[in-house]
């Protein structure tokens, strides 16, 4: 309806939501969902869907996840995986985040090892994108070999991993945005923060 809620408690919400979307025709769209949706043998993810059960017939949710389980337990239709991207155009994507739009003036040297450090991305713009704006912030080879010989990418990881690249960004942060990223840490995943408490 474009309003927003007045209340943040989800009973509130989703009887709001219920209202709303009673007999509308409807499009969802949630991206990268991951296995926290399964929680609880899924009655985390029923009770997201409670407030859906009276809309039109032909309204879709378009779910994309990394995660196989995600997709195999939430899809009525079979999952489309969409591959990483070819090799030359992970490259293009990959230099554009690591030496900006233009690339006439790119140090060889930085070129090869950014070339060198790219299978370990696996394909992910994700990946891509992250570990070159890192890269981005520093044109000097030994940040580039840094990153390139970095313990990070020993770690045991499945197929789809990105951790390593995510890993390798957050160790270059400025201090105070590690200090914030650790601060949140303490808190349990899901927690709800009251914005006056963080003054």
């Amino acid at each position: 309806s474009g309003k927003e809620a007045k209340t943040d408690h989800l009973d509130s919400i989703q009887h709001v939501l219920r209202e709303n979307v009673k007999n509308k025709r409807i499009l969802i769209i949630l991206d990268d969902v991951w296995d926290d949706a399964l929680k609880e043998n899924g009655q985390c993810w029923k009770k997201f869907c409670s407030p859906l059960a009276n809309v039109c017939q032909g309204s879709m949710m378009l779910i994309t996840t990394r995660s196989s389980k995600v997709s195999n337990a939430l899809g009525t239709l079979e999952p489309f995986t969409v591959n990483c991207l070819q090799n030359d155009i992970f490259w293009d994507f990959f230099k554009l985040c690591a030496f900006g739009s233009d690339s006439s003036n790119n140090d060889p040297e930085l070129e090869c090892i950014g070339r060198s450090i790219l299978p370990k991305l696996k394909g992910s713009p994700l990946a891509a994108k992250t570990l070159g704006r890192l890269l981005r912030m520093d044109h000097h080879t030994t940040h580039w070999k840094n990153v390139q010989k970095s313990e990070l990418w020993e770690l045991k990881q499945e197929e789809t991993d990105i951790l390593p690249a995510l890993q390798l960004s957050y160790m270059y942060l400025p201090l105070h945005l590690k200090r914030c990223f650790s601060f949140c840490a303490v808190y349990p995943k899901d927690y709800n923060f009251e914005k006056d408490s963080l003054c």
